[in-house]
């Protein structure tokens, strides 16, 4: 009965946890209430995997309709090989090599958007995001659209997989340019948007073009 129960669920979405799995326990709860709705895949280091409870690794591995180790990717270690990666650049690599080993199978599958994000965001607003889940992002994420806070979260269609690969391509080189590494990095002092009033603004023409 439990079974056919699931299988009356209409999965809309892939969910891709890739990196570090933060806050394992607090996201265990909430992925537990979604695994219904959605397709999991996680993309993660070994290492960090490794790291949390032995029964939290257990419900993910459970869960998962895929799991792949940075460590055991050789296409990964082979990026990593030709040219030194800055670590804030390591989630884009783990997330390019995901989407070219699981694109086929969302395809075969049906699935139209897929959802990347880090598994501590859940918490900032964890209804809104499973009503969306549930949803599929209806309305609000389509081929050349996409929902996003940062880098943080993001969900997009499935078509545009290949044109999110390539922007890490652009942004690795980017990052790794002279001017950029060059650049003076001056931090935002917090207490300035704290007390602001209104909105803060970042003057982005003040970084090289």
């Amino acid at each position: 009965e439990t079974k056919e129960l699931i299988n009356k669920f209409d999965k809309k979405i892939v969910l891709i946890v890739n990196g570090e799995i933060r806050n394992a326990s607090n996201f265990i709860k909430w992925a537990d209430k979604i695994k219904n709705y959605t397709d999991f895949y996680f993309y993660t280091d070994k290492s960090s995997f490794l790291s949390i409870h032995k029964s939290h690794r257990d419900f993910l591995e459970k869960i998962s309709s895929g799991f792949c180790f940075s460590e055991e990717d050789e296409f990964y270690q082979e990026a990593l090989k030709k040219v030194k990666h800055q670590n804030n650049m390591l989630q884009w690599l783990k997330f390019k090599q995901s989407l070219y080993k699981w694109k086929k199978e969302w395809q075969v599958k049906g699935f139209k958007t897929i959802l990347r994000m880090r598994s501590d965001i859940a918490f900032l607003n964890p209804y809104l995001l499973e009503y969306n889940i549930k949803q599929g992002f209806l309305n609000s994420v389509s081929k050349g659209n996409m929902l996003l806070r940062s880098d943080i979260i993001f969900a997009f269609d499935i078509e545009d997989t290949k044109l999110l690969a390539d922007f890490y391509d652009e942004i690795f080189s980017f990052y790794l340019s002279e001017d950029w590494i060059n650049y003076p990095y001056i931090p935002l002092n917090p207490d300035f948007i704290i007390r602001a009033k209104g909105s803060t603004r970042i003057e982005w023409n003040n970084f090289p073009t």
